[in-house]
């Protein structure tokens, strides 16, 4: 509730800090946004693996794959609001979805019975349970961090601009938005089926894929040109 509370607000206060001064979006959309989003999003992960304890990933897949597949019905109505009423109403109306989603959300999360039970918790999950202090003491944990950390940068560079760099490279508006919903039906598809596949063929080698995959895409996105990749699209 509290994460869903953050997160709203900072959608409301963005509408009402693009004016003044562009450094009350890195305040409000930055980092209340990204304190409000992280806050739902790793507790409605948590949540999720305690109810397929077996499934991990599995649960972890279902979560966000409606994550990636918003994109594709967002994408265009967030276009329809921008040309329309404008950025302030978009960030409005978004706003308030959010808001009846974590709403909602507060009333029909809840811990599984045998987890609320639970004292063992090796008999839920496999493998040794790591306090925070005992976590950042080990070599793995820098690792894991320095994975996610270049594994994201990509990602988190191109999407947020995805649309208007293939406008910028000559790429028609309506093909570009249909490339945005088509890579986040591919995203959603992914994100369900790599981690599912993690459950039964292991982490490390899934994880391998997507690294050389996420290399590979970066490669033709540099080098593509954009008149085959519109001739692409078009077909």
């Amino acid at each position: 509730m509290i994460g869903g509370a953050i997160f709203t607000a900072s959608i409301f206060l963005s509408a009402l800090a693009l004016r003044p001064s562009p450094v009350m979006m890195y305040l409000t959309y930055g980092i209340m946004q990204g304190f409000g989003q992280g806050m739902i999003y790793t507790t409605i992960i948590s949540t999720a693996q305690k109810w397929f304890p077996g499934r991990t990933g599995f649960a972890s897949g279902v979560i966000v794959t409606a994550n990636g597949l918003f994109g594709f019905f967002m994408a265009p109505f967030s276009r329809m609001l921008l040309a329309g009423p404008g950025i302030e109403a978009a960030f409005l109306v978004i706003g308030s979805l959010i808001g009846l989603s974590w709403i909602l959300s507060s009333i029909f999360i809840r811990n599984p019975e045998s987890v609320q039970g639970q004292t063992d918790k090796k008999s839920v999950y496999e493998g040794k349970q790591y306090t925070s202090i005992e976590m950042v003491k080990t070599k793995k944990f820098y690792f894991l961090v320095a994975s996610m950390l270049f594994g994201l940068l990509p990602y988190l560079i191109l999407s947020p601009l995805s649309q208007t760099v293939q406008m910028d490279r000559g790429i028609a508006s309506s093909i570009a938005v249909s490339a945005v919903m088509i890579g986040s039906v591919c995203n959603a598809a992914t994100r369900l089926a790599l981690p599912t596949a993690a459950d039964k063929v292991g982490r490390i080698i899934c994880l391998k894929i997507v690294f050389i995959a996420a290399a590979a895409a970066m490669l033709l996105l540099v080098i593509a040109p954009a008149s085959i990749t519109t001739e692409i699209m078009v077909l």
